[in-house]
C-alpha cells in the first residue's frame, strides 16, 4: 500500500492544499510533496457560508471505510467558534441543504489541486502524534496536531472522550520554530516496562521526508528537544481538558 496523504483547507483568508506520498512500497522510500496556496476571495467565502447549514451537517453519518477498496478514507471537518464537527466518508453529502455547499467545496478542491507544484522543502513538519497506553487495565490516549487541527481521544473500556478544535497559529508556529529534524533523529527509545500498570508513550512526528518515531523517549527533555516536547506536553494537557464524552 502506498503511504499517501492529502489536506485541503479553506478559511476566510487563505486556501491551502498539500499532497504527500512515498515512492516505495509500504510507505518506504523517498517522499514526493506537492502544495498550492492562495488567498480566499470574499465572494468564494460568502458563497460557502451561505450554502452551509450546521444543523444539517451535524446530522450526517459516517460511511464505511474505503481502505479495503481503494485505500482512501476522506474526512471533512468544519471548525466553528463552538468547536469542530467531522464526518468521514460521507454518503449523503450531496443531498438536501448541503448539496450546494459540497459541490462548491469539491469544485474549489479541484481548482486548487490543478495549481499544485512540487514542494522541495526538507524536513518540513506536517503532523505530531502522541499516543499513551498502559500494560493491563488503564486508559488509552491519542493526540494529533497539524497546522489546521488538534484532535484528542481518550478510551477506557466502553467510555470514550474526544476533543477536536483548530490549532492556533501561534502554537503551530512555535512547534515549527523548535523542530529540528537532524537532532530529533538522534533521539533514542527508552526502556520498555512490561509490568501491569506501566505506561508507554509513543511519539510520531510526520515530516516532508517521512516519519520520526520513538517509544518512551530517553532524552526528549535534553538539548534542542526540550522546548519542543515541553510544548507538546502542554498541548496534550490542554486538549485533554477540553475532551467531552463521545456519543
Amino acid at each position: 500500500m502506498m503511504d499517501a496523504q492529502m489536506t485541503f483547507s479553506i478559511d476566510e483568508k487563505s486556501t491551502t492544499y498539500t499532497r504527500s506520498h512515498s515512492k516505495g512500497r509500504g510507505g518506504r522510500g523517498e517522499r514526493e510533496n506537492f502544495s498550492a496556496a492562495h488567498a480566499t476571495s470574499p465572494e468564494v467565502w460568502k458563497a460557502l457560508v451561505e450554502a452551509f447549514d450546521l444543523d444539517s451537517f451535524k446530522k450526517l453519518k459516517d460511511g464505511p471505510s474505503r481502505l479495503p477498496v481503494d485505500g482512501t478514507d476522506s474526512a471533512v471537518i468544519v471548525v466553528t467558534p463552538n468547536g469542530a464537527v467531522r464526518v468521514v466518508n460521507c454518503v449523503d453529502c450531496n443531498e438536501g441543504k448541503l448539496g450546494d455547499f459540497y459541490r462548491l467545496f469539491e469544485k474549489l478542491l479541484y481548482e486548487t489541486k490543478s495549481k499544485e507544484k512540487e514542494d522541495t522543502a526538507k524536513d518540513k513538519l506536517r503532523v505530531l502524534r502522541r499516543e499513551t497506553s498502559f500494560w493491563g487495565p488503564g486508559p488509552s490516549e491519542s493526540l494529533s496536531i497539524t497546522e489546521q487541527l488538534t484532535s484528542f481521544s481518550w478510551y477506557l473500556n466502553a467510555e470514550k472522550r474526544e476533543a477536536l478544535f483548530a490549532t492556533s497559529p501561534e502554537v503551530w508556529g512555535k512547534f515549527v520554530e523548535l523542530f529540528d529534524g537532524e537532532a530529533f533523529r538522534k533521539l533514542k527509545n527508552g526502556k520498555r516496562i512490561t509490568k501491569t500498570g506501566a505506561m508507554e508513550v509513543n511519539l510520531r512526528l510526520g515530516t516532508s521526508d517521512g516519519y520520526i518515531s520513538f517509544t518512551n523517549c530517553q532524552n526528549c527533555s535534553e538539548g534542542k528537544a526540550r522546548g519542543f516536547f515541553m510544548l507538546l506536553e502542554e498541548q496534550h494537557a490542554a486538549a485533554k481538558s477540553k475532551a467531552k464524552p463521545s456519543k
